[in-house]
């Protein structure tokens, strides 16, 4: 299938606009994915000798975490075989909220595995639909399990955000873009359509008809100049076969 020259045109703008755009919310999506990721993980592990003496009293239940992490924030004691011993919990003083913790696989990613690994997402209950996690052994608890894990709906809201707002504001500009490059270049055709009912004429039988525009500045007055150039031939042609 042979394209009009206007929706070669078309295509062609479009095309680097949808890639333009596409590379910029990709590299916006993946800047910022990274930077809260970051911040969560650096949450994680700058807070590892921390969450070790918050689970230091080993007593089950709430505890004490309020001030030291974001609310919500899990620090568990796991036996090797997945046995969740201890469980703290950051949050509010007196609150009688049932708390939500982490659904952890089994076995820990991490099993086996002598320190921290790199940090995983799990989901969660209770409304808090994923956690940011990493565990270790920790030989002062005789080689249990610690896990610390940071709730993270506020990072995949964000994240949710921003991926809409970004196909809301490229729809947009596509959309927008559409608009213009049709107006665009249907100014820019206009004089090849005048060119071409120009040339019906002329084969019509008026040889003393002139294409417009003819001027050097332009492709198309190029054009027309060289074709005006030709019609005068042809029709001082046709003069002398008359005369």
């Amino acid at each position: 299938m042979t394209l009009s020259l206007r929706g070669r045109l078309l295509i062609g703008v479009i095309s680097l606009v949808v890639i333009g755009i596409v590379i910029f919310d990709v590299a916006t999506y993946t800047s910022l994915r990274t930077f809260l990721y970051g911040r969560v993980d650096s949450q994680l592990s700058s807070g590892r000798v921390v969450a070790v003496g918050v689970l230091g009293g080993r007593e089950n239940g709430p505890g004490s975490t309020a001030q030291q992490f974001p609310t919500g924030t899990v620090i568990q004691e796991v036996s090797p075989d997945g046995a969740v011993l201890v469980t703290k919990v950051a949050a509010p003083p007196f609150s009688t909220t049932q708390p939500a913790l982490p659904v952890l696989p089994h076995p820990l990613p991490n099993a086996g595995m002598d320190k921290a690994g790199q940090p995983f997402n799990v989901a969660g209950t209770n409304g808090v639909a994923q956690f940011r996690v990493i565990d270790w052994p920790e030989d002062s608890f005789d080689g249990n399990f610690v896990v610390f894990a940071i709730p993270i709906d506020d990072v995949l809201s964000t994240l949710s955000q921003l991926f809409l707002q970004e196909l809301f504001i490229s729809a947009a500009v596509v959309g927008g873009t559409v608009v213009l490059a049709l107006l665009i270049i249907q100014i820019g055709l206009r004089p090849l359509r005048r060119m071409g009912a120009v040339a019906d004429t002329i084969a019509a039988g008026d040889l003393s008809r002139r294409v417009e525009p003819a001027s050097p500045r332009t492709e198309i007055g190029r054009l027309g100049l060289a074709l005006n150039a030709m019609l005068s031939q042809i029709e001082a042609a046709f003069a002398q076969r008359t005369a």
